[in-house]
């Protein structure tokens, strides 16, 4: 079975109320998501198959941080990719995350890291409660790092955004893939 890369870079496309991201996956391929805010929909496809998923997006109205949490600001500050940063630590029983934020990247990259983030398959529903209440008081992350059983387990960074013209086309799921529609039932209902 292929491994994923040790490093992924992840492109968001982001034109009105649509995005396109792109995960480079290494020898898995490259991993596809359409998002469109006017229609609700989410379409996920891997490059190396031609299926994937389609389902619609919930509501993302302002959440509470569960008791569980233990999140704290560290103080530590940092610029990262070019932007003041801070850091904030949260601690649960499934490992521990190191989160630094920004309030300096505009609100409609900051909804997209945001709509990538809560759209990854293995994300635990209690992390992206925590990263909702930052986009919620206007925060993105620009660095996070996963601690699992006392071993770094993952960290992601931010390296840049740019404005640029982008064809309609990039938005647009492809037609060659079979799309298999993710019933309510199994959605996760919190993006």
């Amino acid at each position: 079975m292929p491994a994923i890369a040790d490093k992924i870079d992840i492109v968001i496309n982001i034109k009105g109320e649509k995005s396109e991201i792109e995960m480079n996956m290494g020898s898995l391929g490259s991993s596809k998501m359409w998002s469109d805010r006017a229609t609700r929909k989410n379409y996920m496809a891997m490059s190396s198959v031609k299926n994937g998923t389609v389902q619609d997006m919930g509501d993302i109205g302002p959440t509470t941080i569960s008791t569980s949490f233990d999140i704290k600001a560290t103080g530590r500050k940092e610029t990262i990719a070019g932007y003041a940063a801070e850091e904030y630590l949260n601690k649960s029983p499934k490992g521990d995350a190191s989160m630094w934020v920004t309030a300096a990247l505009p609100k409609d990259v900051q909804y997209s890291i945001y709509n990538w983030y809560s759209n990854t398959s293995s994300q635990d529903p209690n992390q992206l409660k925590f990263i909702k209440d930052f986009t919620d008081r206007g925060l993105a992350p620009v660095r996070i790092a996963m601690v699992i059983d006392g071993k770094l387990a993952m960290t992601m960074e931010f390296v840049k955004f740019e404005r640029k013209h982008l064809s309609d086309a990039l938005f647009i799921p492809p037609t060659d893939v079979h799309f298999d529609t993710v019933p309510p039932s199994a959605q996760r209902g919190t993006h």
